[in-house]
């Protein structure tokens, strides 16, 4: 399916207003933070943002959407992921793929990941997430 836009201001407003709603953490983005469907609808705008932008704006989009580059996101990521009810029985790829999902359109690097799987079982263990 395609979906044109007027312009690139279009797709960066609707990315913009996605990525806002969906970390707010409210009760009713909750259900699209986990959401493979919505993650890939994330990633695909950006996407779509990176190639109209062409390769140095490109690069310019993808450092902007690096998940180590945001502290509150990070930790937004880590306390929703900790809530998957399996955290602990998931695989490492699993386990990255939740992440990745929870995260979007952030890029998780593999320190990233790595990190965040510590994180996220510190506190999945404790039990301290909303």
């Amino acid at each position: 399916m395609i979906i044109e836009f007027g312009s690139k201001g279009e797709v960066e407003a609707l990315l913009r207003a996605s990525v806002t709603f969906k970390f707010q953490g409210s009760e009713e983005s909750d259900i699209f933070a986990g959401s493979p469907i919505h993650s890939k609808a994330l990633q695909s705008l950006l996407a779509s943002l990176v190639e109209a932008e062409g390769p140095a704006a490109g690069l310019v989009w993808k450092d902007t959407y690096r998940l180590s580059g945001h502290a509150e996101r990070w930790n937004f990521v880590a306390k929703y992921a900790a809530r998957h009810p399996r955290w602990n029985s998931l695989s490492d790829h699993e386990r990255v793929t939740w992440i990745e999902t929870v995260a979007a359109p952030y890029e998780v690097t593999e320190a990233d990941a790595a990190e965040l799987q510590e994180k996220i079982t510190e506190i999945h263990c404790s039990g301290n997430f909303p």
